[in-house]
């Protein structure tokens, strides 16, 4: 991820990397089952200033907090379409670096 400037140029560069554990809660509705996520978790993040010579980087680590929801759909038994969304919110020294995550696949289920 970059943050760039109104003239074009880079001001930092930012390499994060998030782990969590989560759970759910799931209403069952036939094949139709929406939830609710709720986890924790922890974010490593560096961040360089491209304007430094050299590029001065920062490496901090955070806990976040990690709450959403989606649903699953069960074509059969065991072939399962999910879609999802995640908000994740880092500590204090990351607070700047939430954001939102998006997911859609096919599972198979045994």
């Amino acid at each position: 991820m970059s943050c760039r400037r109104s003239t074009g140029g880079t001001l930092a560069e930012t390499e994060a990397i998030t782990a969590s554990v989560a759970a759910h809660l799931i209403l069952p509705l036939g094949s139709w089952q929406p939830y609710l996520t709720a986890g924790i978790g922890v974010m490593d993040a560096e961040v360089t200033d491209t304007r430094s010579l050299g590029g001065v980087a920062q490496d901090e680590t955070e806990l976040v907090g990690r709450f959403g929801g989606g649903f699953d759909f069960y074509f059969t038994e065991h072939i399962v379409g999910r879609a999802s969304i995640d908000y994740y919110i880092p500590g204090d020294k990351l607070h700047e670096l939430d954001y939102v995550s998006f997911g859609a696949g096919i599972q198979y289920r045994f």
